[in-house]
């Protein structure tokens, strides 16, 4: 398959083209066959994305161990960020007079746009592209991407469900089922899909997301036998899209995913989920910062990156640059505003933590977001010294995460809580020492609704909530008693 490739791209020498040698030579460790494909990217200057640039480095110069030192160093300001976003605007917006009818352009155009938190000019941008080229798989694949990023995933399957190749291609048919599944709607694809997957004339590459895609759906059915066997499928000659799905479903249908394949070039999502799952979280941080710089307008690596970098690996600065990162292009996002909240609050910055929770609540957060607001505001009170309102709102987040049933989000509010609580003194011996057992219990009882994350989390906190027994002086339980449950 990498020579059917490489000599696709000698005789069109694309940037596409070369991404998708470079892509399969990792995959199958054969890096000299993609020597002049990845020289080809590099020379292409500014542009070729981030992500493709990075993949290229890694066939011309090696693996290179990257330590978070490193990293954090090496991270541009969100100020030149902004900058160099907006220079990119002004270049394509030149371009689009001369190139009306580009429709790539004009895709480009909307993804600078949408990194810079400009979802109507990004909407209008990803219309014109949808004039000029309606059936270009990779402007409706985006499209459809987009609109559900945006919150309007209905718009995106009406475009997609219209398209010629509804009916025979596998990129069109996967970007279907998984936005059909999103609106709620009947999929129109997975019947016509099934009968391409059965196609052995249709390359396993070109199938590896609609596998995905219908493996999808099996699995949300409870079909896991089913799933299984099409998540392998689709694991055959996999895209960084259908590897990190695959690893999403790893945890469901324990899928042995073959650790060569994380190397495929592009799939940051997938080696940051994978490590974090492993345990290397230093390496999940690095991933997911790679991630945010292939898909700024993503609100995903954000949110992973800045909760791992926060409160796992406790690098608040770290986390700072991640989430303003992040914000850039989503600058009203409740779970990333929560992040920053939580991230300033560490670093002792409380004026600037209060106007962002004030800012949060004016967004009115849904009902399953409240308990996540109220265990931030008492977070926020207990680093201001107003302790009873701490105590407070962490209650409150435990009775209401409770009520709705998400007992992993109650857990989560009750180490943290007996953290306050430590750190302000009050508790005494044997009220931490009955807690750190309560929690404890908790997790065991549980099991497996409880995330790798929380656990993790839960293990950087304890022994620090440990360390103040022998020091503690208090004697009474302050409003601690509800978290002896």
């Amino acid at each position: 398959m990498v020579w059917d490739l490489y000599r696709t791209w000698r005789d069109d020498p694309s940037i596409q083209n070369a991404s998708e040698v470079v892509d399969a030579a990792l995959l199958a460790s054969d890096a000299s066959i993609a020597v002049g494909p990845a020289r080809q990217m590099l020379e292409s200057g500014s542009a070729v994305m981030p992500a493709v640039r990075f993949v290229a480095k890694r066939i011309l110069h090696g693996e290179r161990e990257v330590e978070i030192e490193n990293v954090r160093n090496e991270l541009i300001p969100e100020g030149k960020i902004k900058d160099s976003i907006q220079t990119r605007i002004r270049k394509l917006k030149r371009r689009s007079l001369d190139e009306p009818r580009n429709g790539l352009l004009w895709l480009e155009l909307a993804r600078q746009y949408s990194a810079f938190g400009q979802e109507k000019s990004a909407e209008k941008a990803i219309k014109k592209a949808i004039a000029v080229a309606p059936n270009n798989r990779f402007i409706l694949r985006t499209a459809v991407r987009f609109f559900t990023h945006i919150g309007q995933p209905d718009i995106g399957h009406d475009i997609v469900r219209r398209a010629d190749g509804l009916s025979s291609d596998p990129w069109i048919q996967s970007a279907e089922i998984a936005v059909a599944s999103v609106t709620g709607r009947r999929s129109r694809a997975i019947r016509p899909g099934r009968l391409v997957l059965a196609n052995d004339s249709v390359s396993p590459v070109h199938k590896s997301e609609l596998a995905s895609a219908i493996g999808t759906e099996e699995l949300v059915s409870g079909r896991n036998r089913r799933a299984k066997r099409l998540f392998l499928r689709s694991l055959a000659a996999p895209t960084e899209n259908s590897l990190a799905q695959a690893q999403w479903a790893s945890h469901e249908i324990n899928l042995d995913i073959n650790r060569r394949m994380f190397d495929l070039g592009g799939a940051f999502e997938a080696r940051a989920l994978y490590e974090a799952g492993a345990g290397n979280f230093e390496a999940a941080t690095i991933e997911a910062i790679k991630w945010n710089e292939d898909e700024p307008f993503s609100v995903g690596p954000s949110v992973f990156g800045s909760f791992i970098a926060s409160s796992v690996l406790q690098d608040h600065k770290l986390a700072e640059q991640i989430v303003e990162r992040g914000l850039i292009a989503n600058h009203s996002h409740p779970a990333l505003l929560n992040n920053y909240i939580v991230v300033l609050a560490r670093l002792g910055d409380i004026s600037a933590a209060r106007s962002v929770l004030a800012r949060l609540k004016s967004l009115d957060p849904k009902r399953d977001e409240r308990p996540v607001l109220l265990a931030t505001e008492g977070l926020v009170n207990f680093r201001d010294g107003n302790l009873a309102e701490g105590g407070f709102y962490y209650a409150e987040a435990m009775k209401r995460a409770v009520e709705q049933k998400e007992l992993e989000l109650a857990l989560r509010a009750q180490f943290h809580w007996l953290f306050e609580e430590t750190l302000a003194g009050r508790l005494s011996a044997s009220t931490i020492v009955r807690s750190v057992e309560k929690v404890d219990e908790n997790i065991e009882r549980l099991g497996s609704e409880v995330g790798p994350l929380t656990r993790v989390a839960w293990q950087e906190y304890k022994p620090k909530i440990e360390s103040a027994i022998a020091e503690s002086e208090a004697t009474g339980e302050s409003l601690f008693s509800p978290l002896l449950m």
